[in-house]
């Protein structure tokens, strides 16, 4: 399933919060609601959740969207202990494509969301790329949110 437009993006993101809430919990059990859990979130992240990053960071890249952004990150910080590196990658690519709305929007988060565009910022910025024509620039935006 691929999302279409914001609206579908929003409930992706709303559903990819439940799913992993639902998981966290299930950790305390020990029971099969564990197992469940588990396979329900893997799936939805790769099957739906992941995707749709793709078409969210599009909708971003074009055209701004705090309400949208604000949701992405509330699903990172729900997420934080995933492995998953395709939220990091899409946070970078709209980094590189909105550097100052990604900024400002930085200002108005809570700590959590703060702590959360740095820590998936910073895989890009501690090994530097050098195939990226700005990557200086981006190195003293990025640096200037520490």
């Amino acid at each position: 399933m691929m999302a279409q437009n914001k609206s579908e993006i929003v409930n992706i993101f709303n559903n990819q919060i439940r799913y992993t809430r639902d998981f966290i919990n299930s950790c305390k059990t020990n029971d099969s609601s564990y197992t469940k859990a588990r396979e329900i979130t893997e799936l939805y992240t790769e099957d739906i959740y992941n995707p749709a990053l793709y078409q969210f960071q599009d909708i971003i890249c074009k055209k701004p969207d705090e309400r949208l952004f604000e949701l992405f990150i509330n699903t990172l910080i729900e997420d934080s202990s995933s492995a998953d590196e395709t939220p990091s990658d899409i946070l970078f690519e709209i980094f590189k494509c909105q550097t100052m709305f990604v900024i400002s929007e930085y200002h108005k988060m809570s700590n959590l969301g703060r702590k959360q565009i740095l820590l998936h910022l910073d895989l890009y910025f501690q090994e530097g790329s050098n195939n990226i024509s700005n990557y200086n620039d981006l190195k003293k935006q990025y640096d200037s949110l520490k």
